[in-house]
């Protein structure tokens, strides 16, 4: 994946209760030079990582083990971080993900395309600044 310079040495939080997909989505960001934190299985490892230190951007799972990933992006945007979710598009959530605002990426999608999709919303964001 052609990566360029968007998301190197970004501090990312990813939230996925999937190991699979996120053994997946670390490797691919990692290649691309993120610096990822987590994965974050649960709403509340992901508040308590932002709490802790905030991320540069952000790929969300809806629906984590504890429940949907909404106070999550709700803190996220209060801070100003770009984020994508990545989520099941039958899923609950994706109705309140599409409500939302941010991108939505579907996981019948392959993983680098909310990476791709993250690495547009950051340097979107790098310009406005």
């Amino acid at each position: 994946m052609d990566c360029g310079d968007g998301l190197r040495g970004k501090r990312v939080l990813l939230t996925e209760d999937d190991a699979v997909l996120a053994s997946n989505m670390t490797f691919l960001l990692e290649d691309c030079g993120a610096r990822v934190d987590g994965p974050k299985r649960t709403v509340r490892d992901a508040m308590r990582a932002v709490a802790a230190h905030a991320p540069d951007a952000a790929i969300l799972d809806v629906e984590l083990l504890d429940g949907e990933v909404f106070p999550v992006s709700d803190h996220l945007k209060a801070l100003d971080v770009p984020f994508v979710f990545y989520t099941a598009k039958g899923s609950k959530g994706y109705e309140q993900a599409k409500v939302d605002g941010a991108p939505i990426m579907s996981k019948s999608r392959s993983s680098d395309e909310p990476i791709r999709r993250l690495m547009r919303e950051v340097e979107r964001r790098a310009r406005r600044a």
